[in-house]
């Protein structure tokens, strides 16, 4: 047993007081109350903040990044998230004279011809809230090579309407029908 009596307190307290100290317990509270290691780590939470905002701020750059432009077949930029095919490449038997006249008249057929350029020899139009580009560019004497590129209106691509609008001007100029076409009409009154 400890002997307390030479301090002018009993057992019982001294002890209890040395808890007290020691131990931290309940009794002890508020601002007399000695700071644990844990509490110093508070002072560094902005820093924890700071690398939070750098990461949103890395992501949302990234995202940005890559889901940005795409690069369309007369050199210029479109919205469109990079990555899948969206092109057809064929080539042709024929000059490029009848191609472009084929090509023009199937986005005219399909949609609405939105922009004629003849220095890069591009059509562009709209197929069903599509764009569509047409590259027609000789390949050698013989041969034409022509590339048709589609996205949709969000970007992504479409390689189906591309293919389609492929396969109709390859029908076209198979047919010799270059003339402009018509839609049926459906008869239904």
């Amino acid at each position: 047993m400890v002997d307390a009596s030479h301090l002018g307190i009993g057992t019982q307290e001294f002890i209890g007081n040395m808890g007290a100290r020691n131990f931290h317990d309940a009794s002890v509270s508020g601002k007399n109350r000695p700071k644990a290691r844990l509490d110093e780590s508070r002072q560094f939470d902005w820093i924890a903040a700071m690398k939070r905002k750098f990461v949103l701020l890395v992501c949302c750059f990234s995202a940005v990044v890559l889901a940005g432009c795409v690069s369309t077949v007369d050199q210029r930029y479109t919205f469109g998230v990079p990555g899948p095919k969206d092109k057809i490449t064929a080539r042709y038997e024929r000059p490029p004279a009848e191609i472009w006249t084929a090509a023009q008249d199937v986005i005219k057929f399909n949609g609405v011809l939105t922009s004629v350029d003849t220095l890069q020899a591009v059509l562009q139009g709209s197929v069903d809230n599509r764009k569509v580009w047409v590259k027609i560019e000789q390949d050698d004497p013989k041969y034409t090579k022509v590339t048709v590129q589609a996205r949709t209106k969000a970007g992504g691509a479409d390689v189906a309407l591309a293919s389609e609008i492929d396969k109709q001007i390859a029908i076209r100029l198979a047919t010799g029908n270059l003339t402009p076409a018509t839609k049926p009409s459906t008869g239904a009154r």
